[in-house]
């Protein structure tokens, strides 16, 4: 079935897909790329439409709400005043919980993953194992960085698991996937290995599962991770994206 797809419209503009409809979820399409994973859209009339009419007047609603907040953007920081504020017990303290919260980042994600591959472990048996890979940054840089976060292991195959957690809704910044770790897990990937990155999104509570080749094409400030399968929870994007090792 042809469509016209305004998901990444600000970005990439309105283009024509040949999809197929979900047989699991009403409004969903899909559109299966070789060599990528399919790319799902979500709902007639927002990210696919029938008509090139319906589509045209899509973008450009999107593009004027994007200029709204943008301007008032720009009006915030315009009033935005500098000054030589003491610091008080109470903002010191303010600074100390935003210091702690940015520590701590991450660390629900890896926990979901640990459970997921403790849970396989028991219903697999000897037959499965899994590891957890030492953080090299975390151990203030006293050994070699390694690749990926947790280690799976079955069936005479192996997979890389890369964990990000994010307080955004559809998009991965540069600064938590450096280019080296990004070479790394490529290097994997290339070596045979199932290689997944999985990215939990807090301010939507989304869990999403995306191809390392993409971040190693893409030297770009964020990535936008809305075009990649996602899940409501981390059992199921890892079901998904541990396909081929089960």
């Amino acid at each position: 079935m042809k469509v016209w797809i305004t998901k990444y419209a600000l970005t990439k503009g309105v283009y024509e897909a040949n999809v197929e409809v979900s047989k699991t979820s009403d409004g969903v399409v899909i559109h299966r790329v070789t060599g990528c994973f399919p790319l799902f859209f979500h709902g007639e009339g927002k990210d696919w439409h029938r008509t090139e009419d319906s589509a045209l007047a899509r973008a450009e609603k999107m593009r004027s709400a994007k200029l709204t907040l943008l301007r008032k953007q720009l009006a915030a920081i315009e009033a935005l005043t500098f000054g030589g504020e003491e610091m008080t017990d109470a903002t010191a303290f303010t600074d100390y919980k935003a210091k702690k919260a940015q520590a701590g980042r991450g660390k629900a994600a890896e926990k979901a993953v640990q459970t997921y591959l403790e849970r396989k472990q028991e219903s697999l048996g000897i037959a499965f194992d899994w590891e957890r890979v030492p953080d090299a940054r975390a151990a203030g840089g006293r050994f070699k960085p390694v690749t990926g976060d947790y280690r799976a292991f079955y069936g005479g195959k192996s997979a890389n698991i890369e964990v990000k957690e994010v307080d955004t809704t559809d998009r991965l910044p540069k600064k938590n996937f450096s280019r080296d770790q990004i070479a790394r897990c490529y290097r994997r990937w290339r070596a045979g290995v199932v290689t997944v990155v999985l990215i939990h999104h807090t301010k939507s509570d989304q869990w999403v599962v995306a191809p390392i080749s993409d971040f190693f094409e893409q030297d770009v400030p964020s990535w936008l991770t809305s075009g990649y399968p996602s899940f409501l929870s981390a059992e199921k994007a890892l079901d998904f994206a541990l396909q081929d090792l089960f």
